[in-house]
């Protein structure tokens, strides 16, 4: 029997220390897309942030992260089809260096 979705849990965690405040720009939540849905999501962080969408398509995220060590989680619940999207980027076409670049409850 084929499966009609694909339910994914994803996250992150990043620790910073840092002698003095910084701003921070992470790429780690799903970029916008048709075929993707994201459930759930959440930051559990001190550190002030918002999010934008850059000229690529990317869910950005900054911070401004205060001198001291801070943490940066991420987590999500996303669903998909559980076939492979087929990527815009080729490997004759493009060379790596020239790309762009809590707990959820339902």
């Amino acid at each position: 029997m084929p499966m009609d979705e694909l339910v994914l849990a994803v996250g992150c965690t990043l620790r910073v220390q840092t002698p003095s405040p910084i701003g921070a720009v992470v790429q780690v939540a799903p970029a916008p897309a048709p075929e993707l849905t994201v459930r759930c999501e959440q930051w559990d962080t001190t550190a002030r942030h918002h999010t934008y969408v850059d000229r690529y398509g990317n869910r950005c995220e900054r911070f401004l992260i205060e001198a001291g060590e801070t943490g940066l989680t991420y987590d999500a619940v996303v669903e998909c089809s559980p076939e492979p999207t087929p990527s815009r980027w080729t490997r004759s076409k493009y060379r790596r260096s020239s790309y762009p670049m809590t707990c959820c409850t339902s």
